[in-house]
């Protein structure tokens, strides 16, 4: 081989690994970024989440307040995916199932998941 064909093949050669190790970089890069992208858009997507359950318990502790009948000091709301707990005491079994019917007609919420219980007043 001719001094002049090595060293075309060492140049050959030397960008042959130069475009290798600039490829691997750019998948890498490549990866990185849809990696990011992935977390950005997942922390996103929780955050509504959270905004929307806020929305929720909002709505369901504001419907319940506007009901006539139901005694609201002990109850608490909470709220994650479309699901309503009811956490509490009410003085009696009718405010129960009201306060339940109500929560469920609240907009955004698929289930209630009532766990309130009689605690007479005074007690």
């Amino acid at each position: 081989m001719s001094p002049d064909m090595r060293s075309k093949s060492r140049v050959t050669i030397f960008l042959a690994i130069c475009a290798a190790v600039l490829s691997g970089k750019a998948i890498a890069e490549a990866r990185y970024v849809r990696a990011s992208a992935f977390e950005t858009s997942t922390k996103s997507a929780s955050e509504s989440d959270k905004v929307e359950s806020r929305r929720t318990v909002h709505a369901v502790r504001r419907a319940l307040e506007h009901t006539p009948g139901i005694t609201t000091s002990d109850i608490t709301v909470l709220a994650r995916a479309g699901t309503v707990t009811l956490l509490g005491s009410v003085p009696d079994q009718n405010q129960i199932i009201h306060a339940e019917a109500v929560a469920a007609s609240v907009p955004n919420v698929q289930s209630v998941n009532n766990q309130l219980t009689v605690r007479p007043l005074g007690y």
